[in-house]
């Protein structure tokens, strides 16, 4: 069974977060910033995940995600896919935090509210 304290671990293993997040304080920082502004929560939603309930109940795990999102290297082609075609699988190839994604979607009580006449 997975933990979160386990896909951390996993998510570790694409680099050392906390290295990764002191390197964050460079003069391009910010730069970087603006290039992967809200690209998380964005694919957080395509999949159907409450970014702002799974920041609020793991948010060391949601930072690690954040840190590792802000490093990627493809944040113009994230934004395309998330643009063109948000449902579809491209990019798990990519994405430093695909592993995790997939096992937090999968996890319901991260999923959005249905407001659409759902059943509880």
């Amino acid at each position: 069974m997975w933990t979160f304290y386990g896909l951390a671990e996993i998510g570790a293993l694409t680099g050392n977060v906390a290295r990764r997040w002191r390197n964050q304080w460079t003069s391009d920082a910010e730069e970087n910033e603006g290039a992967h502004a809200g690209l998380l929560s964005r694919r957080m939603s395509a999949l159907g995940v409450d970014s702002e309930t799974f920041a609020r109940l793991e948010p060391a795990l949601f930072g690690n995600l954040q840190t590792l999102c802000r490093e990627c290297e493809r944040p113009d082609l994230c934004r395309h896919d998330l643009r063109n075609d948000p449902a579809g699988t491209a990019w798990e190839d990519y994405c430093p935090n695909a592993v995790v994604l997939k096992a937090v979607k999968e996890l319901r009580w991260f999923h959005q509210a249905n407001t659409r006449g759902a059943r509880v």
